[in-house]
């Protein structure tokens, strides 16, 4: 893979961003800098992080950045769940919205499992070719 712009779990945390813009259109204008803004956040965080991490050229950073992508999702659900507590948004563009950061949470796992899977194939690669490395001693030296 070339780009985080091929990867589907960006593709939907985009299509999810204009669904967060439509639904913060729905929110009472009191709301712009508190409720609005957080929303619009953590939507941006979410396919930030995927494309931060993607970009950092190391599995562990890649795996901590989508760490934090599926937080700013959980984050973005909760906020949606205020939403519906308050009856800000319509039953309909709630579900969607619900749906789709489902979706993306279950497409950010599959990523982070599947590149856990290739550090360890690398690992177990690594000590084929290298043998069973020694533990360090008491003070950290062989």
């Amino acid at each position: 893979m070339t780009s985080y712009k091929e990867l589907l779990a960006w593709q939907v945390a985009r299509k999810l961003k204009d669904l967060v813009y439509r639904a913060v259109l729905q929110l009472p204008k009191n709301e712009e800098y508190a409720l609005s803004s957080q929303m619009r956040r953590a939507v941006i965080s979410i396919g930030s992080n995927i494309a931060e991490g993607q970009g950092r050229g190391t599995i562990n950073d890649y795996i901590h950045f989508l760490y934090i992508a599926r937080g700013s999702a959980y984050e973005l659900e909760s906020q949606i769940i205020y939403c519906d507590d308050l009856h800000f948004l319509t039953q309909e563009l709630s579900t969607e919205l619900h749906d789709q950061i489902r979706y993306d949470v279950y497409l950010i796992n599959r990523l982070i499992s599947a590149l856990k899977r290739k550090q360890q194939a690398y690992f177990h690669d690594a000590r084929e070719i290298y043998g069973q490395l020694e533990e360090p001693n008491e003070c950290g030296k062989n």
